[in-house]
């Protein structure tokens, strides 16, 4: 807290344990987004805690044909052919149509494709960009009508347009998160990938156990509890949750590497 904000002591302490927790539920609440981004992108992810150091994987076995990689795909006239921004292939790449086909192959409607820009610069050269995909209106209602792509400002996030065929919205994403083992800066969704999700109504998060008699135990999304130190009266201030991500549609969703 700055110096000269004038505030008493007491109300300075009790600024300082609200910043810690404020603190404490943006990174629990970034954990999660890391660990939905490996869901959608994998069809797994790997739980580990403090209880439970082994890594535990969670596998939903989505189906290998919603998790491509053109990149090594022997199609199209040889390993990596069927890339986007291949050349020398029996057949020309369209961007287009293989999102066509990844929709197609999904149980549930997709709602949202994540693009990355890379990508996305290769599904604007496709012949047909112009006629089969939907730049200008982003949503029309008879209340009111947004011309334009509406930017967004997280991280990059920027709405691109809309299938023509079903409406389907296209993004692009640039969000970064610090790898908590390596310390490096990674992509939630890396370049080269195209990233399909249905309705959040499939997506839900299961808690586990409190491990705390204040908590009784039981199952809560975030537990919170304090105590002082009693020799020199440090406060201590801790944040418990046992999160695990639930998708109830995994094979509607997918994550191709297509470059």
């Amino acid at each position: 807290l700055p110096i000269n904000n004038f505030k008493s002591p007491a109300e300075k302490y009790r600024a300082a344990l609200l910043q810690a927790a404020v603190d404490m539920r943006t990174r629990h609440l970034r954990f999660m987004e890391v660990q939905a981004s490996k869901l959608i992108i994998a069809g797994q992810y790997t739980a580990v805690s403090e209880l439970y150091p082994a890594p535990v994987v969670i596998d939903y076995e989505r189906n290998a044909n919603n998790a491509y990689n053109f990149t090594t795909l022997n199609a199209n006239g040889g390993v990596g052919k069927r890339a986007w921004g291949s050349t020398g292939g029996t057949k020309t790449v369209s961007p287009i149509a293989d999102l066509e086909e990844f929709l197609d192959a999904c149980q549930e409607q997709i709602e949202v494709m994540y693009i990355s820009e890379d990508a996305w610069a290769e599904v604007k050269k496709d012949t047909n960009f112009k006629t089969l995909i939907d730049v200008t209106v982003r949503q029309a209602t008879s209340l009111s009508v947004e011309l334009g792509p509406k930017q967004g400002t997280i991280q990059g996030l920027k709405y691109r347009g809309n299938l023509v065929s079903n409406n389907t919205e296209i993004w692009t994403y640039a969000g970064t998160y610090q790898d908590p083992t390596s310390g490096t800066i990674t992509r939630f969704f890396p370049l080269g990938y195209v990233i399909g999700v249905p309705s959040s109504t499939f997506g839900t998060v299961a808690y586990g156990a409190i491990q705390h008699g204040g908590a009784e135990y039981q199952s809560f999304d975030i537990f919170w509890n304090m105590w002082m130190e009693e020799e020199f009266g440090i406060p201590y201030i801790q944040m418990q949750s046992a999160p695990m991500l639930v998708h109830t549609k995994i094979n509607s969703t997918f994550a191709h590497k297509v470059m």
